[in-house]
């Protein structure tokens, strides 16, 4: 409320003398529908009076009022009688004869005083069968029961009667009942500008009338303690809807505008945008009835919260049950949602949120269509993704509040009902910025068939590449041993049918249960692997990515076990996001299972599971089991990025063991790691030094002193060549970083911080022993390799990381340490056996066939070729 408290208690007595309370005269005559005004004249202690006017709002309307210009002159307060039931040691007089408010209804009252007062003294009359509830709590200094004071007119009361509670929007509430006829005084101390209460039932009729023990201003003389203010409530900025509709990418919309005070004193408009896919009763444009009772002095929208009523007639009405979708063209800072009518229906948010305010006639008036009570604010788990309900029982009216900064915001109706509506608002522009939607880089099956051994090949096409800032390419395999139903390789394929219902013009779908609220798009249509066999499925990426997004269509039945855990990003359940192609999911769960020190996930739905799950992490290979043989089920995956780190490769029984990146091993026992493609002559056409390769990798040694080699091939036969130079850096755990300059020409781009190497300028015999790089550290290092090119034209070879064991070294002809201690390098000479584990070979080898991962290369073309180096072919 907006009320500044100050607690006095009987301090507030002390500063009284007389302890005189001043009572109110009533205008008989309404000043407008139910609603009366009084003066109360105040004698202050610096000899002055002043006078206030006191205006109470009856929400169902009154018997009668007592007053000056009254016709009803009865004393119903016996004022000025030994006998009265109001005197007491808190209060000194009687309230004025002939001056009360009498009401037959239970109804809320509104009590408003045009400066603040010292100390509210309310004197009621025949309460019988009544209680009054304050959001204020009180003292009940005077009853009369007929032994400790009178008895009042009608008769006496007994067992009078204090009770706490908690309102519906979970603030205290203080209660006043008695037997028999009660009469007598409550006082209630603070200081206040408003004071609302309520009466609870209907009766023959009942009285009451206000008084104070002074004015709380500083020229009243009082000698009033500092208040302690509460916070105010704010105005909300609320939207005008426009009942003509807007159509966007084939889906029907509504608009309204929310125009918001800005800097330097400028108003400028939000705009919002509606999508009801189940369509309105009506949408209100300023005009017709008032459903919100705008304007009204106990509104059951304003709280002490919210200073300020919706617009008038402003109200989207629904009648289905469906998901409403809200945009806005700024980022807003809190949501506050006003509902009118939702009996029986359940309103269900993604957000939580804070019940402001309810027409139950105890705190606010009812709404339009009535009062209700009873709200209940529930939290599930039970649809897979936590949401936050709302219900309440008879005609629901109020406010709830969103905290948050929001550019969208959606919730359901689950009932089917004609009607319900609302409106929304706003305190204003945020300054803080949602989190912007994540891209998915979705799995690309264009061309793609499973071979014989269930082996399907597919890419993740415009992946930003950290490593040169450009969209690049990850390649993948899954192996699905059990084999497909159908693999959908595009708008191109045999079987286009849009089983994510991608395809927003045909197919309004707003709320996809593939994007939630943090992903920004759906899957590509007709872009699905259908399988109908349970098997384990695996699927390797040519370079490690980060966070996988798997979306999954019609698992009814079906469970899907991983070894990850996951979290839900949507779910098609018809309330939290749209259905999917073959009907909504009634509940979907994930279930963790741990059995002798492994540990499963598993997803599971009823209905007709469709949505999207989300696994944090980086990986080089996935996996996870489908459960059972079922009709079909299908699914694909997307990434959120990808390190360009390329993982490794291990050949243990032979080179078909090599799958990823398209080359092969050729001595049993090694893993291998690319780091770059091969890149037949090109020219450049940009002066100075050029970068146009560079990729990064990891590899561990748990050997001191463990082997590393520079070598050309995965078998470790071949000498490397970079034309110009290849700088190699090594960043060890202990993040020491040691490197190379492997030049098989110019030096002149070379790191000056390394040694520099002159290796042969074509692949020959052997390998580069680069040990020292590694420090005769343990663990896992990151290899950094950048080809550099000055001088027109460049051309350049693979580059591998291996691991093998008893390799022995032998020398390359012409490799030349030009900052070292040695004038040659060692070879791993190639008629040895190998054992994995304790030796690592880093290969650079010369391939335009090899089927490679793809790294990100830039080409420059330059017109001028220096002399000094020769014409290279590839």
């Amino acid at each position: 409320m907006r009320i500044i408290v100050l607690l006095l208690s009987i301090a507030y007595l002390a500063l009284i003398d007389a302890k005189v309370a001043y009572f109110t005269y009533w205008n008989a005559t309404a000043v407008s529908t139910n609603v009366y005004t009084g003066i109360i004249t105040v004698d202050c202690p610096n000899g002055a009076s002043t006078s206030l006017t006191i205006r109470i709002t009856a929400s169902r309307g009154v018997n009668f009022v007592q007053g000056v210009n009254g016709a009803d002159k009865t004393d119903y307060f016996k004022s000025g009688s030994d006998k009265s039931p109001y005197e007491s040691t808190a209060v000194d007089n009687d309230p004025p004869a002939a001056n009360m408010i009498s009401s037959a209804y239970g109804q809320m009252f509104t009590v408003e005083f045009s400066m603040p007062v010292i100390g509210i003294v309310m004197d009621f009359v025949s309460l019988n069968l009544n209680t009054l509830v304050f959001s204020n709590d009180f003292t009940n200094p005077s009853f009369g029961d007929g032994t400790t004071k009178a008895c009042g007119f009608f008769g006496c009361g007994s067992a009078p009667t204090r009770k706490e509670s908690t309102s519906t929007v979970g603030t205290p509430l203080y209660s006043f009942s008695g037997a028999g006829e009660p009469h007598g005084t409550l006082v209630f101390d603070g200081i206040f500008t408003r004071f609302i209460f309520s009466a609870t039932v209907d009766e023959n009729w009942y009285g009451f009338t206000f008084g104070t023990f002074g004015v709380a201003t500083p020229a009243s003389g009082y000698n009033l303690p500092i208040p302690v203010p509460s916070p105010a409530p704010r105005n909300v900025y609320y939207s005008n809807w426009n009942s003509a509709t807007i159509t966007e990418n084939g889906v029907t919309k509504y608009t309204g505008t929310i125009n918001i005070p800005r800097s330097g004193g400028v108003t400028a408009p939000v705009t919002v945008k509606l999508t009801v896919p189940g369509g309105v009763s009506f949408v209100q444009s300023g005009t017709g009835t008032d459903y919100l009772k705008s304007g009204s002095p106990m509104s059951p929208y304003r709280s002490s919260v919210v200073a300020n009523d919706p617009p008038a007639s402003s109200v989207v009405g629904l009648i289905n049950a469906q998901i409403i979708t809200l945009e806005f063209s700024e980022p807003v800072e809190s949501l506050v949602l006003d509902f009118i009518s939702i009996n029986g229906n359940t309103l269900v948010f993604t957000n939580d949120f804070t019940l402001l305010s309810l027409g139950d006639r105890v705190i606010s008036d009812c709404g339009y269509w009535g009062c209700s009570a009873n709200p209940i604010r529930t939290v599930s788990d039970a649809r897979g993704i936590r949401t936050y309900s709302f219900a309440a029982s008879g005609e629901p009216h109020g406010a709830l509040l969103f905290d948050g900064s929001f550019t969208k915001f959606t919730f359901a109706t689950t009932l089917t009902e004609n009607w319900h509506g609302f409106t929304i608002g706003t305190f204003g522009v945020s300054t803080v910025v949602p989190p912007a939607l994540i891209p998915v880089y979705y799995f690309n099956y264009t061309g793609s068939s499973i071979s014989a051994d269930g082996v399907l090949r597919a890419a993740i096409n415009d992946v930003p590449n950290p490593n040169t800032n450009t969209p690049s390419k990850v390649d993948v395999k899954i192996t699905l041993p059990a084999g497909v139903n159908l693999v959908q390789t595009g708008k191109g394929g045999s079987n286009t049918e849009d089983y994510f219902k991608t395809n927003v013009a045909a197919s309004p779908y707003t709320n996809s249960p593939y994007v939630g609220s943090t992903l920004l798009n759906n899957p590509p249509a007709a872009q699905l692997i259908s399988i109908a066999k349970a098997q384990t499925i695996t699927i390797e990426f040519s370079y490690a990515v980060t966070d996988i997004v798997l979306d999954f269509v019609s698992i009814n039945g079906n469970s899907y076990i991983f070894t990850d855990p996951f979290t839900f990003v949507g779910l098609g359940n018809g309330v939290t996001s749209a259905c999917g192609y073959w009907g909504c999911t009634t509940s979907t769960t994930q279930t963790v299972v741990t059995t002798g020190g492994a540990t499963t996930y598993t997803l599971k739905g009823d209905g007709e599971p469709h949505g999207a799950i989300l696994f944090k992490g980086t990986f080089f290979r996935f996996t996870f089991k489908v459960a059972i043989d079922e009709y079909w089920n299908g699914f694909t995956l997307g990434v959120l990025g990808s390190t360009f780190i390329a993982p490794p490769i291990t050949c243990l029984q032979s080179q078909s063991s090599y799958v990823i990146n398209g080359g092969t091993c050729s001595a049993t026992g090694l893993t291998c790691v690319r780091l770059a493609s091969a890149i037949p002559q090109k020219s450049q056409s940009v002066s100075g030094c050029y970068l146009f390769a560079y990729t990064s990798s990891q590899l561990t040694l748990d050997t001191p002193g463990q082997k590393v080699y520079l070598s050309s091939d995965a078998g470790a036969t071949l000498a490397p060549s970079f034309d110009e130079v290849g700088v190699l850096a090594v960043t060890s755990p202990t993040k020491a970083l040691r490197g190379g300059n492997y030049n098989s020409y110019q030096l002149d781009c070379s790191n000056g911080n390394f040694k520099k190497v002159t290796i042969p300028t074509s692949t020959t015999p052997g390998a580069v022993d680069i040990t020292s790089l590694f420090g005769g550290e343990v663990g896992t290092f990151t290899i950094d390799l950048s080809l550099y090119n000055k001088y027109n034209p460049y051309s350049t070879s693979d580059a591998w990381v291996c691991t093998g064991a008893n390799l022995k070294g032998a020398t390359i002809a012409g490799a030349v340490e030009e900052q070292g201690t040695s004038s040659s390098q060692t070879v791993v000479s190639t008629g040895d056996g190998y054992s994995f584990n304790s030796v690592v070979l880093l290969i650079a080898g010369f391939s335009i066939a090899s089927i490679v991962l793809t790294i990100a290369i830039f080409a420059i073309v330059i017109s001028v070729k220096f002399s000094s180096k020769p014409l290279e072919t590839p």
